[in-house]
């Protein structure tokens, strides 16, 4: 959900967008934990306020929560270590790349940057043949915090219309 994959375009233009600055900055070793572990909340809030919807926004409550949950430096730490097992994962997919038969759902919010069909084309690229994309209205980055009920509407429609018996009956007989 609403993240570059590692290896998969459109990861290059993403990684020299201006606004993924972080991206590169996270990777650092140990720089960004020294700088944010006594800020967490306001490192959290500049995302929150710049890439969720500016009408929903994420909630005081969110934030409170999310701050908590990365409050002791080994939590934060290892928040940071997704940004800098980006160069080991693009290693790992680029060797395991296959063909994958299995429908995949990604989602972004409306108000996200991205071109959704750059992603697909990225994934189909990569064998991922069944790759599918939607956007979550009234959301930007942080979905299921922004916008739950429609986020999970668009992953039950998803599940129900691939994977519901009736299908699986039909796919059979096809």
């Amino acid at each position: 959900m609403n993240t570059v994959i590692p290896e998969l375009s459109p990861r290059d233009e993403i990684e020299h967008d201006p606004r993924i600055w972080h991206f590169a900055f996270h990777g650092i070793p140990d720089l960004p934990e020294l700088l944010f572990q006594p800020n967490i909340p306001l490192h959290f809030g500049y995302f929150y306020d710049v890439i969720s919807d500016k009408s929903q926004g994420v909630t005081e409550a969110v934030r409170q929560r999310y701050v908590k949950s990365y409050a002791a430096p080994i939590l934060l730490r290892q928040g940071f270590e997704f940004y800098r097992s980006f160069d080991a994962e693009m290693k790992d997919n680029t060797a395991a790349q296959q063909t994958l038969e299995t429908a995949i759902l990604y989602l972004r919010g409306e108000q996200e940057i991205g071109d959704l069909v750059a992603y697909l084309k990225g994934f189909w690229a990569a064998g991922i043949n069944k790759a599918e994309a939607s956007r979550v209205k009234g959301a930007g980055h942080f979905c299921p915090d922004e916008q739950l009920a429609s986020t999970w509407t668009a992953i039950s429609r998803f599940i129900e219309e691939r994977f519901s018996s009736n299908n699986q009956e039909r796919t059979k007989h096809e």
